[in-house]
This record gives structure tokens, sequence and C-alpha cells, in this order.
């Protein structure tokens, strides 16, 4: 009988659901999310993304970095953004009198690499499901490539040329200021 009892409660803590439990790449991607300054940020970029960024400028990198800052320039835009304490969903965004959920959807990790699915929730909508690669790299979980629901134009971070745009656009509107 109480092999019976160990075995039906080994069977039910089994059954707890996973957003109950913290995932140290899911954890990653949130304080990502939740960065506050840009040399945060860069700590969950790839490590190519974060050595090319430590060659530029303070100035630079700041300007390059600030609208990655996803939850800062949500509150900028006089949104709220929070992390749900009961574990429900990783963030819940209200902003113009919408509210958006970001939960979980489902996770594969062996330790080094993972993909996450995550759904986002418009005001009760079903959801549009979008994909993030992480790789455990130098010590740190680091967002390598975003996948949007339609699947097309996907966001390789680990691209030799996603910085370079992102330094090329600068490049171009600092250029265009100096010439007025």
């Amino acid at each position: 009988m109480s092999r019976l009892v160990s075995f039906l409660a080994v069977a039910l803590l089994a059954a707890v659901p996973a957003f109950s439990q913290s995932y140290p790449e899911v954890d990653a991607l949130r304080e990502a999310f939740f960065a506050k300054d840009v040399n945060t940020l860069i700590g969950y970029l790839p490590v190519s993304v974060r050595e090319s960024m430590d060659k530029l400028p303070e100035q630079q990198r700041a300007e390059i970095g600030h609208p990655l800052l996803l939850a800062e320039g949500i509150r900028r835009d006089g949104g709220k953004v929070t992390q749900p304490a009961d574990g429900t969903a990783l963030v819940l965004i209200e902003q113009h009198n919408h509210t958006a959920e970001i939960t979980l959807e489902k996770r594969i990790s062996d330790g080094q690499e993972a993909v996450l699915w995550l759904s986002i929730h418009t005001n009760g909508s079903t959801g549009e499901k979008f994909q993030v690669s992480m790789r455990f790299e130098d010590g740190a979980w680091r967002i390598y490539e975003i996948v949007p629901p339609d699947a097309r134009d996907a966001i390789r971070l680990d691209d030799p040329h996603f910085i370079e745009s992102l330094t090329g656009t600068l490049g171009s509107s600092n250029e265009a200021i100096a010439v007025r």
C-alpha cells in the first residue's frame, strides 16, 4: 500500500502545471524583456552582438539599444508592464485600454539550446504564437532568433548583418543630421 501511495504522490507532483516551475532560459527571456538599460540587455544577446556593441561609443550603443528595451518602451508610451505573481503569464501589458498577455505554450531544452513557443493574447483573443530560440553561451542564456507568428522574416540576432543594419541605420540618420 505504501508503494501505491508513493507512486501516486510522484504522479501528482509530475502533473503540476509547467507554469508553476521556473526554467532558466524562460527567466532569462523575461529578464531581457524587463531590462532597464542597454548594458543589461546586451547580456542576453549573442556574444558576437555583445562584442560588436562593446566596440561602439557609449552614446551610439545607447541609441542603438534604446528601441530594444521593450518594457521601457511600453512604459514610455504610457503603458504598464508587469509579471503576474500567479505564474499564469510571463508578461502582462496594459496600454491604451488594451491588455496583452504573453504566455509560455511549449518549451524544449537540452540545457544548452532551447526553443520557446509563446503566445500573445490580446483582449481575450486566442493568441498569436511566435518562437524564440536561445542558447547557453558564455555562462548565460542568450536570445538568438525570434520567429514572428507568420513565420516569415525571422530575426536572427547572431546574423552578422543584424548589428550592421542597426549601426548602418543610425549612421545614415547621423549623416543626415550632419548635412543639415
